[in-house]
C-alpha cells in the first residue's frame, strides 16, 4: 500500500484529499491518505462564527458562479441548499463603521469603466485620480513572477486595492 500526505486542512488541502479519494476508489488503487493539519480545526482560513441569530462567514465567504467548475462539486456533496446566492447583484463592504456599496460593473472589486470609478463612496477623491492612471499606463514591467497585489497597485493605486479589490478578493480567495 501506498500513502499519499496531503499537506493542509484548508480548502485547498480538503479538495485536494476529496478528489484523490475519488480517484483512488474509482481506479481501485491501494493508497491511503492522509490529511496533516496545524490547528485543531479543519477549513484554514474558512470559518463560520455564529454568535445568538447572527451568523458571519469570516475568510473565503464566496464563489465565482460566473465559473461553472464549482457546481458539480456542490451538487456532489449535496449541499445546493445551504448555498446563498446573492439575489439583488449588489454587494458591500464594511468599513469606516458602514457598509458602502462595491461598484455593480466592478469585477473582483476592480472597476470595469471610469463613471463606476467616480461613483463610489470606498475610495477618495485623491485615490481615484490615482486609479486613472491605469488607464493611461502601459504595461512595461510586470511578468507572471510579480504578485497580484503589486500588479494591481502599480495600475490602480494602493488605496484602490486595500479599500475595495483586496476585501473582494479576500472574501472569494480568502487572501491577496
Amino acid at each position: 500500500m501506498r500513502t499519499v500526505v496531503v499537506i493542509g486542512g484548508g480548502i485547498t488541502g480538503l479538495s485536494t484529499a476529496y478528489y484523490l479519494q475519488k480517484s483512488i476508489e474509482h481506479n481501485k488503487l491501494d493508497v491511503k491518505i492522509i490529511l496533516v493539519e496545524a490547528s485543531d480545526r479543519l477549513g484554514g482560513k474558512i470559518r463560520t462564527l455564529q454568535h445568538d441569530d447572527f451568523i458571519m462567514e469570516s475568510g473565503a465567504d464566496s464563489i465565482v458562479t460566473r465559473k461553472t467548475n464549482v457546481d458539480p462539486l456542490i451538487e456532489e456533496l449535496g449541499i445546493q441548499d445551504e448555498v446563498v446566492y446573492n439575489a439583488t447583484g449588489i454587494s458591500y463592504i464594511y468599513t469606516e463603521g458602514e457598509l458602502k456599496q462595491i461598484p455593480k460593473d466592478a469585477v473582483f472589486g476592480i472597476p470595469l469603466s471610469i463613471e463606476s470609478l467616480a461613483t463610489t463612496d470606498l475610495i477618495s477623491a485623491e485615490g481615484k485620480v490615482e486609479a486613472l492612471k491605469d488607464f493611461y499606463t502601459p504595461n512595461d514591467r510586470f511578468t507572471k513572477n510579480d504578485s497580484v497585489g503589486d500588479f494591481l497597485e502599480a495600475f490602480f493605486g494602493k488605496e484602490l486595492v486595500e479599500k475595495q479589490i483586496s476585501p473582494v478578493l479576500s472574501g472569494v480567495y480568502s487572501g491577496t
